[in-house]
């Protein structure tokens, strides 16, 4: 089947199986099942093998809006609606389970490759196979080759089978080439460069069974699924996190694409999709994804031309291209990915990269052009994806170049306001500027005068845009953050809360930026905005679970929910999940949207947050370290991947506190921050006791900076720290003790103290630019 261009772009995007089942190989293929009432339709999309071709037009080759499809027909006529009865789903491994109305079985694997630019069908009775090629093909006994020529690329299709007898191969009068396999004989299906690559491929293959295939397949996959993997003490929220897992590295491709989605209508490369899924996996201990994605989005900004004709390179919506929305979280996401994968892998060589130095050359095009020292704030001609009238593209979908000459809701919108000062692209930028001044800190020799202005400009203006946020931002009534603040089209500025309904929000922009961070403004302004979210929201409609999974963590954080609590508020994740939907029947892949059973599944960047959630209630990841936790929901986490260092984690007893913790035998004090020194190359072992009442003596419990030892006694306890910008400690039951923090030189740092709303923390903001040191004596 041929996706139908009905008009100037592609049409439909959304699957018209009644069930659709979508499978995506790692080198970038993609295999829909497409169930209908009289038959099910197979469509293999085809880009070139990510495992060889990294360039994003090779990534990119095949999308949303142009699409090359491998062969003209690909059926199995016998496979109707009616006679599947179960459907396994797997991200690599899918079973559809048949019986006939005469009761005849059979049970139908399809077997998507890890590592091979092809899929694998396989039956234990008989069925029947039809396809038609693009033009015509080539027939050797067992082999089906097509070699065709699109958009540039040579490509070879493929169809491997037994044999012309054994498979009952003929071609009827209408051009459908047909076989027959049953007693789980093996046909692969898939696209090549060429013959030669093609045939090396499936010599890998010849003469297993479809179970050492899929064993094969599992060995492929364990490498990377042995890492990060927290387990849950309910099996049904643990089997779904399991699949979502398998979701996640199926989600993106060996040269770095991610999706917001596997299927047609988000086959778009975004920015925030794949740094989300990325560093979400990354901060729950799996770094392979993170590895991959960051070289690929730095490696590729849009490069559009500015107003003075001169090709500029900006990170928006859609990486790579300039066909994209001029949403202007791109450069936060960048930041976002190298920022993690400097601070969890400790591999600095992309900081010496001329990417690296063309993303900050993009952050002083984003200060010149966006922020408004007037308002001390970052503003955008775009609101969620919505063109403003202040845009040269308002009128357009300038994703696919689509003109909106008739009534569009979304257009209608732009033409109210001119210009967005939003939340969630503020506390972006501030976080874009710190984790500029954090990276370049970690590049030797980045102290020349340049330099120093310019990390010296990117905190004033950080501190300004936060200082803004903290008084101007503030909704008296509530004492949360507006949503927006928008230029409206007659020249006068509004704020819009979150709970406004005309116009309303973008409710995910919101929840994310009072909670994803790694840096907050105001601490007690994101709890309290945070806490506002996950009751009105409900009441407003359906939420997004990618955003609900990070207010949950931040909530949980910092303990404005407990263990019951927060299982309460994903417990609809879950339920959604394990609800085997019509449109989409790929069950316990998590959703995009709360009771949206029917929308698309699986989401990447849904899974990574959930992934990201377990992980922290036993190990949260900080900006410049990690931290033990303790949660009566989740009691191990099995590889947990930290710069060079594996570790697991293994909580017991009752409770939702940390009586006491070890790492490889000896015991810590004083911290659940995890002193660098402590850690060791390879494997690690920590141990925590539980319990049902908090510390009593102060315990530092996270941070901002990069914690390097802990010097500990009954009378004092010294904390070592590095950190290049203001930072923030944050410590438990901090009472009345005595402190005090000093430079390197033992000159006494700027500091201030804040206790956070309803909790027991106190959040101590020091003033650093480097090594310092903070001593704490107790008071008996």
């Amino acid at each position: 089947m041929r996706i139908n261009v009905k008009n100037y772009y592609r049409n439909p995007v959304v699957e018209e199986g009644i069930h659709n089942i979508i499978m995506q190989n790692r080198c970038g293929n993609r295999m829909t099942i497409l169930v209908h009432m009289e038959k099910t339709e197979l469509e293999f999309i085809y880009k070139p093998n990510a495992f060889r071709r990294k360039e994003y037009e090779a990534r990119n080759f095949s999308n949303r809006d142009n699409q090359t499809e491998l062969f003209s027909t690909f059926e199995l006529p016998d496979i109707r609606q009616d006679v599947i009865r179960d459907i396994t789903y797997d991200p690599f491994i899918t079973r559809l389970h048949v019986i006939s109305p005469s009761s005849a079985k059979n049970v139908i694997s399809f077997i998507n490759f890890p590592d091979m630019n092809a899929f694998a069908i396989s039956a234990d009775r008989p069925l029947t196979i039809g396809f038609r090629p693009r033009t015509s093909f080539v027939v050797e006994d067992g082999l089906v080759l097509e070699h065709f020529h699109d958009r540039g690329e040579d490509i070879v299709s493929f169809i491997s089978f037994p044999g012309y007898d054994a498979n009952r191969f003929r071609v009827r009068d209408d051009g459908l080439h047909v076989i027959q396999i049953t007693e789980n004989d093996c046909v692969i299906i898939g696209g090549e460069e060429n013959k030669t690559l093609a045939i090396r491929e499936l010599r890998k293959y010849e003469g297993k069974s479809i179970r050492q295939i899929e064993d094969g397949v599992e060995s492929k996959l364990f490498p990377h699924l042995r890492k990060g993997r927290p387990l849950w003490n309910d099996q049904m929220w643990q089997d779904v996190l399991e699949l979502n897992r398998r979701a996640i590295w199926s989600g993106m491709d060996a040269g770095g694409a991610c999706f917001g989605a596997i299927n047609r209508i988000y086959y778009l490369i975004w920015n925030r999709d794949g740094s989300q899924t990325s560093t979400m996996a990354a901060r729950a201990g799996n770094l392979d994804l993170l590895k991959i994605w960051t070289p690929f989005i730095l490696r590729n900004p849009s490069i559009r031309k500015d107003i003075k004709g001169k090709p500029v390179a900006e990170w928006l919506q859609i990486l790579g291209t300039r066909w994209t929305k001029s949403e202007d979280d791109g450069i936060y996401y960048a930041f976002l990915s190298i920022f993690s994968l400097v601070f969890m892998t400790g591999e600095r060589d992309l900081l010496y990269s001329s990417d690296f130095t063309r993303l900050l050359d993009s952050l002083d095009h984003v200060i010149s052009t966006r922020f408004s020292e007037a308002e001390g704030l970052f503003c955008s001609d775009t609101r969620g994806e919505c063109t403003l009238a202040s845009s040269p593209m308002f009128g357009y979908d300038s994703v696919n170049g689509v003109r909106y000459d008739g009534k569009d809701d979304s257009e209608a919108l732009g033409s109210i306001f001119n210009k967005s000062y939003g939340l969630y692209h503020n506390i972006n930028m501030y976080n874009a500027l710190r984790m500029a001044v954090s990276l370049v800190a970690e590049v030797p020799g980045s102290i020349s005068e340049p330099d120093m202005k310019r990390r010296v400009r990117w905190l004033e203006i950080s501190c300004i845009v936060s200082e803004t946020l903290s008084n101007k931002y503030v909704d008296q009534e509530s004492g949360c953050y507006f949503a927006d603040y928008e230029e409206m089209a007659d020249g006068t500025m509004r704020f819009i809360r979150f709970t406004d309904r005309n116009p309303e929000p973008d409710y995910w922009e919101y929840a994310w930026a009072v909670s994803t961070g790694p840096f907050f403004p105001d601490i007690n302004l994101s709890l309290r905005s945070a806490e506002m979210v996950r009751i009105e929201w409900p009441k407003i409609r359906s939420y997004g679970y990618c955003p609900w999974n990070t207010l949950a963590l931040l909530l949980r954080e910092f303990e404005r929910v407990d263990s019951p609590s927060l299982r309460e508020m994903l417990s609809d994740e879950i339920s959604d999940a394990i609800i085997e939907s019509v449109k989409y029947p790929m069950k316990k892949a998590l959703t995009e949207y709360k009771g949206e059973t029917e929308g698309w599944r699986p989401l990447p960047f849904s899974a990574g947050s959930f992934l990201q959630l377990s992980s922290s209630l036993l190990l949260q990841s900080l900006p410049r370290g990690i931290a033990i936790r303790a949660s009566s929901l989740v009691d191990k986490i099995e590889n947990f991947c930290w710069h060079n260092a594996e570790i697991s984690v293994e909580a017991t007893g009752d409770g939702e506190f940390i009586k006491d913790w070890s790492i490889n035998g000896e015991k810590a004090a004083a911290t659940l921050q995890i002193p660098e020194n402590l850690v060791r190359h390879g494997r690690n072992s920590i141990r925590i006791n539980r319990d049902v009442k908090p510390v009593s003596k102060p315990l530092l419990y996270s941070s901002s900076a990069t914690l390097l030892s802990v010097d500990s006694n009954e009378e004092c306890t010294v904390f070592k720290f590095f950190s290049p910008i203001p930072c923030d400690l944050v410590f438990i039951s901090m009472g009345s003790c005595n402190f005090t923090v000093t430079d390197s030189r033992d000159k006494k740092l700027q500091l201030s103290r804040v206790e956070i709303e309803c909790t027991a923390f106190t959040n101590i903001r020091v003033v650093a630019a480097g090594n310092f040191a903070m001593s704490l004596k107790y008071i008996r």
